[in-house]
């Protein structure tokens, strides 16, 4: 099952586009329970460009596994384009965050430069959700 998404996301030099992103959705959407272990347990291992698409997809699909995922890579992933993607899709789906997440928000806020401003500013509108300690 895992083939699927593989063969969705492509390889670095492959192109990534909304269509691509659509096709790595469904994939992702027709993975059973063991598939879907499978994929969290092996995610960390990908390339971060693998990461990086895998989130565009996890954030296209909605599903709440998906989101849960989302926020794994949030709050776990050394990259912080792996980090951005998925604190963005995060913001824009209102996918709830425990306050677990709020220093890791706060640190992504801080490495992300305000000319990248729709993901600096979609980082900050996810950090302000947290009420101030």
């Amino acid at each position: 099952m895992l083939e699927n998404i593989d063969k969705s996301i492509g390889s670095k030099d492959s192109g990534w586009q909304e269509y691509s992103v659509e096709l790595a959705a469904a994939a992702l959407d027709e993975l059973d329970d063991k598939a879907w272990g499978e994929l969290t347990k092996s995610i960390k291992g990908k390339p971060k460009y693998w990461r990086v698409r895998c989130a565009e997809a996890l954030y296209e699909s909605e599903s709440k596994r998906c989101m849960e995922l989302l926020a794994q890579l949030l709050l776990l992933d050394e990259e912080k384009e792996v980090a951005v993607v998925a604190a963005c899709a995060i913001e824009d789906s209102g996918y709830e965050l425990t306050p677990e997440y709020k220093p890791r928000i706060e640190w992504l806020l801080s490495r992300i430069s305000q000319s990248c401003e729709t993901s600096y500013e979609d980082v900050e509108r996810l950090l302000r959700r947290f009420k101030p300690s």
